[in-house]
């Protein structure tokens, strides 16, 4: 049989006469095979190249990016799309047209832009990451508000000091049995009241404030039960004896036997009820409990002034330790003037402290410690007197 390019059509002698380009035996084969794509159902999602495009072209042509709720089910593949064995997919060779062929279209058309979607829905329930997905609050929990500080008629009861921490029981026993004795040892005469009338001003105004904190203590003495006469009682004596002369004396000496009689045990005519707890500032003035506190540091200071001595007055000094140490707690939160101020609470607190540190050192007989914490008491006492008037 002679060459395609030599054959001729006997039934057709006009097409004898010249021979057909190989470009039209190739455009009709073209054609063939693009009718039979369309003849056996392809799905291929992926669209044949147009005249003037690339097959890089036309691969670029993929579907966006899907979410997981649109992943498209392997249900939903055609059967179309199925290979077949040999050499050819349907009726198209499968080396026709290699760039253009890919075994699975739609799945090449969705694999991009699904990982991540994919991922969180094969584990439901996972954190995604967003910030705003875990639900959890960057705010700052606010801090809880400190309590408010008493007003300045506030019992000391209510700012909840350890009275017995800061001057033991015997220290309280030993301090009333004193100021009795030497309130009793004043008032005996006229000429006695007159030469002492500012001693039992100071010595009256303390046995008040301590009055007011005698229920703290358990083993406190027999007169405990009728504290708060004995407190106003006291403030009044400490009133009367204002100056000098019977003018002066007489109600003194009235406020001292009704007060001789409730530390006695028993309750006097003319003396009625007494709320439980005051505030010191109203019936204690602090300029007589400031004179009772350089008491103490003056004994302290220049009495006390070796080892040995502090060994024999071990159980003065922590009496008076402990005076200064209450004392100093008293007008810090008796809603005296100035007890709100800043430097005020810190030097006021710094007298108690160094209190506290005066009476350890006497236990521990510990004469170094005992001569420091002094020192902190004596610097705290002068800036504050500096700084601050007393009333």
């Amino acid at each position: 049989m002679p060459p395609a390019a030599d054959r001729t059509f006997p039934w057709r002698p006009w097409a004898n006469s010249f021979r057909l380009p190989r470009w039209v035996h190739c455009w009709a084969g073209l054609t063939a095979v693009l009718l039979a794509v369309s003849a056996t159902g392809c799905s291929s999602s992926v669209p044949l190249p147009t005249d003037g495009e690339s097959a890089g072209a036309a691969a670029s042509a993929e579907p966006k990016t899907e979410s997981a709720t649109d992943t498209p089910s392997p249900k939903g593949k055609k059967k179309g799309a199925k290979k077949k064995s040999g050499a050819h997919v349907g009726e198209i060779p499968k080396d026709a047209w290699p760039e253009i062929w890919f075994d699975n279209p739609s799945g090449v058309a969705s694999e991009t832009g699904n990982t991540k979607s994919v991922a969180v829905n094969a584990n439901p329930g996972t954190d995604s990451g967003s910030t705003e997905s875990k639900g959890t609050s960057t705010e700052k929990t606010p801090a809880a508000e400190s309590p408010a500080k008493t007003a300045g008629g506030s019992p000391a009861a209510a700012s909840g000091a350890n009275w017995t921490t800061l001057l033991s029981a015997d220290s309280f026993v030993d301090e009333t049995k004193a100021i009795r004795s030497s309130l009793n040892a004043k008032m005996q005469s006229v000429g006695q009241f007159n030469g002492a009338y500012r001693d039992i001003q100071v010595d009256a105004t303390v046995l008040a404030a301590l009055a007011q904190i005698a229920p703290e203590y358990p083993d406190a003495p027999s007169w405990t039960k009728n504290a708060p006469a004995v407190r106003d009682v006291a403030s009044e004596m400490s009133r009367e004896a204002n100056s000098v002369g019977d003018k002066y004396f007489t109600p003194t000496k009235g406020a001292f036997d009704k007060l001789e009689t409730l530390m006695s045990g028993s309750v006097p005519p003319g003396v009625g009820e007494s709320p439980a707890k005051m505030a010191f500032s109203s019936f204690a003035s602090r300029l007589p409990l400031m004179t009772r506190f350089e008491r103490a540091r003056v004994f302290l200071k220049s009495n006390v002034n070796t080892a040995d001595i502090l060994k024999k007055e071990s159980n003065r000094v922590i009496r008076e330790a402990g005076i200064l140490a209450a004392l100093s707690e008293m007008i810090l939160v008796g809603g005296y003037d100035s007890s709100d101020d800043e430097l005020y609470q810190t030097l006021v607190t710094g007298v108690r402290d160094g209190a506290l540190k005066v009476a350890a050192a006497a236990r521990d007989q510990d004469f170094p410690a005992y001569t420091a914490a002094l020192d902190t008491v004596y610097k705290s006492c002068t800036k504050c007197h500096s700084e601050f008037k007393n009333n």
